[in-house]
């Protein structure tokens, strides 16, 4: 039976719950709305089409993200869980070496 390794890397999900409040934060002050405004694309059916897909886009981004930062905070919660127990973990090797070492 293959074993199965388990990592956290905690800065990853550290960023994770940042990027998760800067896209929650640009969403909620309209900074995503009408980023087609100022495009030309030299072709007025094109424009159409992208200025709908761009309201789309965003009318998605917002039910996806709106009420969800707590998911950011879930990150920040599962993070100082693993740090708390790593560091526990390796203070509770720390005490089995220093008692194991030989004076």
């Amino acid at each position: 039976m293959a074993e199965v390794e388990f990592r956290v890397v905690a800065e990853s999900l550290m960023r994770a719950a940042v990027d998760i409040r800067v896209v929650a934060a640009a969403v909620r002050d309209g900074s995503v709305d009408g980023l087609d405004n100022d495009l030309d694309t030299g072709h007025a059916r094109l424009q159409v089409v992208l200025s709908d897909y761009c309201a789309r886009w965003n009318q998605g981004l917002k039910g996806a993200i709106h009420g969800q930062e707590h998911i950011a905070d879930s990150l920040d919660v599962a993070v100082a869980g693993y740090l708390a127990q790593d560091e526990q973990a390796a203070a509770t090797f720390r005490d089995i070496h220093r008692d194991l070492s030989p004076l």
